[in-house]
């Protein structure tokens, strides 16, 4: 919810979220294997698309 906060008040974008994410699952999936697909393209384009109201605006799931 912070992070849908902060999207909210323009202090980061939600590309900025997808793009720290996906270098946190570069780094430690490795390791973890906990991620089986990543879907970095569909992603960027929900973002184009634009934003839907709600709680979570902007906040990418895992």
């Amino acid at each position: 919810m912070g992070l849908a906060e902060l999207v909210r008040k323009k202090e980061v974008t939600p590309k900025e979220l997808k793009d720290t994410a996906l270098k946190g699952i570069e780094m430690l999936n490795p390791k973890l294997n906990a991620i089986v697909s990543v879907l970095s393209e569909q992603s960027e384009e929900e973002i184009n698309k634009g934003l839907c109201a709600g709680p979570f605006m902007g906040f990418r799931f895992l």
